[in-house]
């Protein structure tokens, strides 16, 4: 126990002995102020704390290249290529309920992410030499693939499974947003779909200044509390930058130009980014509470909200494939060839504190031990990606 805990218990006993009642606000000062040194300085009044760490198993499934949940809360998959919908994936003895058609490689490229809504199935893919995105449209995993969207062929256009895509299902209608990833200076497009994918339509584009600076799409979101549409490019200081747009897509607003941040996490009164420069953790945008003060905002509207790792650098210890569900969150940092550690940090208050709720390591002799990729949770479990292999773990309390 740290020495600011026992202090704050030393000053209860010293009340109690004295036969006193204890100063509610003065022990809430006391509470708030530890609560705050703990996490970094930051106001966590109401901060949440993991009941323990994530656990994780392997599903009995491998060779796994596409995996999400649908908006059905089924478990959509690549087994080898060949699509199937599993209701189950935690049973030893599991089977998929239902198999489709085998994915073409040949023919659609190499598939990197899928979006399962009511309108049917999205899947994002990329030529072989990674040169152009693809994303293709099915009516369910039956159907044959059907283009609907295909980037320019000069440069290297691709989508990367890390980061970069992200959908929302309003219960009327499914909303997608997703960044065109790649090398190069030349522009990269931002995408939408307000028909859960039959169609797109290019919103913004990267800056693209040109010159040996890559210019591509990090981390999307969707934000459902505001209605923003949230955007970050990078790479570098002439081509990096976070976006919105409250119009869906037809005006946007720089909120800075001095981060890029690989991870984007919209709560109901601020949005949380997982770093990719400075040291690596998060940083933070406070929502106004008066819509004219949106006007206003510059580079300072966008604060540090926590660090760790001092002998590491954000770009080479970044976050991606971040998920919410109401007040928790989860968020993978990935981490270079000379790094043996993988990190998952956690909330459980809508973002105000962060913790790490599970640690892989990479000498442990199986690459595979390291969370790679989250994918999303239900009410039991959290569902994540370790390389072709797909994991779950047992929910966590937030107390």
């Amino acid at each position: 126990m740290s020495s600011n805990l026992w202090g704050l218990r030393e000053k209860i006993g010293d009340l109690w002995h004295l036969r006193t009642k204890p100063n509610v606000d003065e022990l809430t000062n006391e509470i708030k102020k530890i609560n705050d040194k703990l996490n970094g300085g930051n106001d966590v009044a109401n901060m949440k704390l993991p009941s323990g760490t994530l656990e994780f198993k392997f599903a009995p499934i491998g060779n796994v290249r596409l995996f999400t949940i649908g908006h059905d809360g089924r478990f959509y998959l690549t087994e080898g290529g060949l699509f199937k919908v599993y209701d189950d994936i935690t049973s030893e003895n599991t089977e998929p309920v239902e198999t489709g058609i085998t994915w073409d490689v040949e023919a659609y490229g190499t598939p990197v992410d899928i979006v399962v809504a009511d309108e049917g199935i999205t899947v994002f893919s990329n030529t072989e030499d990674k040169t152009v995105a693809n994303i293709y449209h099915m009516a369910d995993i039956h159907s044959t693939p059907t283009l609907v969207y295909k980037s320019v062929t000069t440069g290297t256009h691709y989508f990367t499974r890390e980061f970069g895509i992200d959908s929302y299902f309003s219960g009327l209608h499914t909303i997608i947003l997703a960044g065109v990833y790649g090398r190069g200076g030349d522009k990269k497009d931002l995408l939408l779909s307000k028909d859960g994918g039959l169609n797109f339509e290019v919103v913004k584009q990267t800056t693209g200044a040109g010159g040996d600076v890559n210019s591509h799409w990090h981390d999307v979101a969707i934000d459902p509390y505001h209605g923003f549409l949230w955007a970050s490019e990078g790479d570098g200081s002439d081509n990096r930058g976070v976006h919105f747009s409250d119009d869906l897509g037809e005006t946007w607003t720089t909120l800075t130009d001095e981060a890029q941040p690989t991870c984007i996490i919209p709560f109901p009164h601020q949005v949380v980014f997982g770093r990719d420069s400075g040291k690596p953790g998060f940083s933070v945008f406070k929502k106004p509470v008066k819509a004219e003060d949106y006007d206003n905002i510059s580079n300072e509207s966008f604060k540090v909200l926590k660090e760790f790792l001092p002998s590491k650098s954000g770009s080479s210890y970044y976050a991606k494939a971040g998920f919410s569900k109401g007040s928790e969150a989860y968020v993978s940092f990935t981490l270079y060839a000379e790094h043996e550690i993988a990190l998952v940090a956690g909330t459980g208050d809508f973002g105000n504190s962060w913790h790490f709720v599970h640690m892989g390591n990479r000498s442990a002799g199986n690459d595979r031990r390291r969370i790679t990729l989250m994918v999303g949770m239900d009410d039991e479990y959290i569902y994540a990606r370790s390389h072709t292999s797909v994991v779950y773990a047992k929910k966590i309390d937030w107390i």
